[in-house]
């Protein structure tokens, strides 16, 4: 690897990720029309709104970086959406140049960015450090496993994020 890139650079030009090609696309001059919101907390967290299990709605941090799983929860967001949890077992999620260990779970419905994915495994984590750090909630975060394959655009300036070829558009 020769370096990382990141939202200082993604949230000045409309950016697509697209998990299928494995292709990163930069374009200064293209915006989105439509789409979900993104937000920027501090200098480098998009967040999301997202709804989970039909009970909870809350911002996610969007952390394409995270990988090995597709949400990651803290115990007070994981109660609140009565997310099935596997106490009894452990898991490992990987960052950049971190790792997450947690309980193993599976949240029953995630509306996020544009998209709706069912019966989705995640992680519930002993401290998740972001939840109050802003003065607002962050509920928790979406990782790549959320986007799967599909293709993710991000456009900071419209303040907007879509996600398209995972699961199915809201209704």
């Amino acid at each position: 690897m020769d370096g990382v890139i990141g939202t200082g650079l993604f949230s000045r030009l409309h950016s697509t990720l697209d998990y299928q090609t494995r292709t990163l696309r930069l374009d200064a001059g293209r915006r989105l029309h439509d789409g979900e919101p993104l937000y920027l907390a501090g200098e480098q967290y998009p967040l999301v709104e997202a709804r989970l299990n039909d009970r909870l709605d809350t911002l996610l941090f969007l952390d394409t970086g995270m990988s090995g799983t597709a949400i990651a929860l803290p115990l007070s967001s994981a109660r609140l959406a009565e997310v099935d949890v596997a106490l009894d077992a452990r898991g490992t999620g990987y960052g950049v140049g971190s790792t997450l260990d947690a309980h193993p779970m599976r949240c029953r419905e995630v509306q996020a960015a544009g998209s709706i994915q069912r019966n989705i495994e995640g992680m519930l984590m002993a401290n998740f450090a972001l939840e109050r750090r802003f003065g607002f909630r962050i509920g928790g975060l979406l990782g790549d496993g959320f986007v799967n394959r599909g293709v993710l655009e991000l456009d900071f300036v419209a303040g907007l994020v879509r996600l398209r070829g995972v699961g199915a558009p809201p209704v």
